[in-house]
Protein backbone atom coordinates (compact mmCIF):
# COMPACT_ATOMS: atom_id res chain seq x y z
CA UNK A 1 0.00 0.00 0.00
CA UNK A 2 1.06 3.26 -0.72
CA UNK A 3 2.09 5.83 2.05
CA UNK A 4 0.45 9.55 2.11
CA UNK A 5 2.93 11.29 3.91
CA UNK A 6 0.76 11.08 7.27
CA UNK A 7 2.18 9.51 10.16
CA UNK A 8 -1.08 7.66 12.06
CA UNK A 9 -0.92 10.67 14.62
CA UNK A 10 -1.52 13.25 11.84
CA UNK A 11 -4.54 11.04 10.10
CA UNK A 12 -5.61 10.93 13.39
CA UNK A 13 -5.30 15.07 13.88
CA UNK A 14 -7.01 15.86 10.47
CA UNK A 15 -9.90 13.09 11.06
CA UNK A 16 -10.35 14.89 14.76
CA UNK A 17 -10.31 18.53 13.01
CA UNK A 18 -12.51 17.56 9.93
CA UNK A 19 -15.09 15.91 12.75
CA UNK A 20 -14.67 19.64 14.70
CA UNK A 21 -15.36 21.34 12.14
CA UNK A 22 -18.63 18.88 10.92
CA UNK A 23 -20.15 18.97 14.03
CA UNK A 24 -20.02 22.69 14.40
CA UNK A 25 -21.95 22.64 11.04
CA UNK A 26 -24.61 20.43 12.42
CA UNK A 27 -24.63 22.50 15.13
CA UNK A 28 -25.97 26.01 13.63
CA UNK A 29 -27.81 24.16 11.36
CA UNK A 30 -29.89 22.47 14.03
CA UNK A 31 -29.97 25.82 16.14
CA UNK A 32 -31.78 26.85 12.95
CA UNK A 33 -34.09 23.81 12.97
CA UNK A 34 -35.08 23.93 16.43
CA UNK A 35 -35.69 27.48 16.47
CA UNK A 36 -38.05 27.36 13.51
CA UNK A 37 -39.83 24.51 14.63
CA UNK A 38 -40.13 25.85 18.65
CA UNK A 39 -41.83 29.41 16.27
CA UNK A 40 -44.01 27.15 14.69
CA UNK A 41 -45.57 25.44 17.61
CA UNK A 42 -47.92 28.08 18.56
CA UNK A 43 -48.14 31.95 18.78
CA UNK A 44 -44.44 32.40 19.84
CA UNK A 45 -43.82 34.23 23.37
CA UNK A 46 -41.50 32.37 25.58
CA UNK A 47 -44.19 32.32 28.47
CA UNK A 48 -46.61 31.22 26.56
CA UNK A 49 -44.90 28.41 24.71
CA UNK A 50 -43.38 27.25 27.82
CA UNK A 51 -46.65 27.02 29.66
CA UNK A 52 -48.01 25.10 26.17
CA UNK A 53 -44.67 22.68 26.39
CA UNK A 54 -44.71 21.89 30.09
CA UNK A 55 -48.78 20.81 29.91
CA UNK A 56 -48.46 19.16 26.10
CA UNK A 57 -44.79 18.46 25.53
CA UNK A 58 -42.63 18.56 22.94
CA UNK A 59 -43.50 17.00 19.50
CA UNK A 60 -41.15 13.90 19.04
CA UNK A 61 -39.07 15.56 16.20
CA UNK A 62 -37.95 18.47 18.46
CA UNK A 63 -37.37 15.77 20.83
CA UNK A 64 -35.61 13.77 18.62
CA UNK A 65 -33.48 17.17 17.70
CA UNK A 66 -33.00 18.31 20.86
CA UNK A 67 -31.08 14.57 22.23
CA UNK A 68 -28.97 15.39 18.84
CA UNK A 69 -27.92 18.74 19.52
CA UNK A 70 -26.51 17.80 23.19
CA UNK A 71 -25.02 14.97 21.85
CA UNK A 72 -23.41 17.03 19.13
CA UNK A 73 -22.49 19.77 21.29
CA UNK A 74 -20.76 17.11 24.19
CA UNK A 75 -19.19 15.73 20.99
CA UNK A 76 -17.54 18.70 19.95
CA UNK A 77 -16.39 19.92 22.72
CA UNK A 78 -14.54 16.29 22.96
CA UNK A 79 -13.17 16.49 19.47
CA UNK A 80 -11.69 20.19 19.15
CA UNK A 81 -10.11 19.30 22.35
CA UNK A 82 -8.28 16.10 20.83
CA UNK A 83 -7.70 17.77 17.67
CA UNK A 84 -6.10 20.26 19.39
CA UNK A 85 -3.98 18.41 21.98
CA UNK A 86 -3.15 16.03 18.66
CA UNK A 87 -2.28 19.42 16.97
CA UNK A 88 0.35 20.37 19.29
CA UNK A 89 1.50 17.46 19.94
CA UNK A 90 2.21 16.98 15.94
CA UNK A 91 4.42 20.30 16.26
CA UNK A 92 6.55 19.01 18.61
CA UNK A 93 4.83 20.24 22.06
CA UNK A 94 4.47 18.87 24.79
CA UNK A 95 0.68 18.72 25.82
CA UNK A 96 0.88 17.41 29.38
CA UNK A 97 -0.24 20.91 31.03
CA UNK A 98 -3.92 20.85 29.02
CA UNK A 99 -6.33 20.12 31.08
CA UNK A 100 -8.57 16.80 30.96
CA UNK A 101 -11.54 18.83 32.33
CA UNK A 102 -12.92 19.50 28.70
CA UNK A 103 -13.15 16.06 28.22
CA UNK A 104 -14.86 15.23 31.37
CA UNK A 105 -16.96 18.29 30.98
CA UNK A 106 -17.89 16.93 26.84
CA UNK A 107 -17.93 13.53 27.73
CA UNK A 108 -20.66 13.88 30.27
CA UNK A 109 -22.82 16.31 28.03
CA UNK A 110 -22.37 14.04 25.25
CA UNK A 111 -23.22 10.96 27.75
CA UNK A 112 -26.46 12.83 28.85
CA UNK A 113 -26.83 13.84 24.83
CA UNK A 114 -26.66 9.80 24.15
CA UNK A 115 -29.13 8.92 27.07
CA UNK A 116 -31.75 11.65 25.82
CA UNK A 117 -31.41 9.63 22.02
CA UNK A 118 -31.95 6.11 23.75
CA UNK A 119 -35.16 7.76 25.83
CA UNK A 120 -36.97 9.51 22.38
CA UNK A 121 -36.30 6.50 20.04
CA UNK A 122 -37.04 4.24 22.56
CA UNK A 123 -39.88 5.20 25.04
CA UNK A 124 -43.01 4.24 22.43
CA UNK A 125 -42.12 0.78 22.33
CA UNK A 126 -39.84 -0.35 25.83
CA UNK A 127 -40.78 2.55 28.15
CA UNK A 128 -38.51 4.04 29.83
CA UNK A 129 -36.44 0.95 30.80
CA UNK A 130 -34.22 1.16 27.96
CA UNK A 131 -32.73 4.59 28.89
CA UNK A 132 -32.84 3.71 32.65
CA UNK A 133 -31.04 0.36 32.35
CA UNK A 134 -28.27 2.25 30.17
CA UNK A 135 -27.58 4.90 32.52
CA UNK A 136 -27.46 1.83 35.21
CA UNK A 137 -24.80 0.11 32.59
CA UNK A 138 -23.00 3.03 32.08
CA UNK A 139 -22.40 3.95 35.39
CA UNK A 140 -21.87 0.72 36.75
CA UNK A 141 -18.41 0.95 33.90
CA UNK A 142 -17.68 4.31 35.35
CA UNK A 143 -17.56 3.02 39.24
CA UNK A 144 -15.58 -0.19 38.14
CA UNK A 145 -13.15 1.76 35.79
CA UNK A 146 -12.95 4.12 38.96
CA UNK A 147 -12.37 1.10 41.41
CA UNK A 148 -9.73 -0.49 39.34
CA UNK A 149 -7.67 2.07 38.58
CA UNK A 150 -7.67 3.48 42.48
CA UNK A 151 -4.39 2.54 44.53
CA UNK A 152 -5.46 1.43 48.19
Amino acid sequence: MRSIGFSEYQFLEVLNGIWSVLDLTLLAWFTYYIWVQIKELEDFTWYRSFRYWSKNGLPPHVNAAISIYVFTTGDVIVRSHIWYWRHFQNLGYTAEDLSLWPLVLGGTIAAVGLLCKIRVFTVYRLGNIAWVASLFLALALVLTALLTHINF
